[in-house]
């Protein structure tokens, strides 16, 4: 799923050093799971909770507003925008931009 591919994404990005990419990436997914109606569970709720939790520490009072800004990204740009992190999060060496 779509959805669950752009939170995998985000966490990658967050780890390769891009917090604000990895909140867009975030409300991105966020959105799609809400218009879909799909909550997440298990395994995967965990791991997102971490994600959230973690880019809460580093962006602080600026997460929310850049969560929101993935909500509104249309899917195809957000697509483009995570096989663009993921490229360069694949690469040794490459910052994610």
């Amino acid at each position: 799923m779509i959805a669950h591919c752009l939170e995998g994404v985000a966490e990658l990005t967050l780890a390769a050093g891009d917090p604000l990419r990895a909140a867009r990436l975030v409300g991105a997914a966020d959105a799609l799971l809400e218009e879909l109606g799909i909550t997440m569970s298990g395994d995967d709720a965990e791991m997102y909770a971490t994600t959230i939790e973690a880019l809460r520490r580093q962006l602080g009072d600026r997460f929310d507003d850049v969560r929101s800004r993935g909500r509104v990204l249309p899917l195809p740009e957000a697509v483009e925008e995570a096989t663009a992190a993921a490229g360069e999060a694949k690469r040794p060496g490459t910052a994610v931009a």
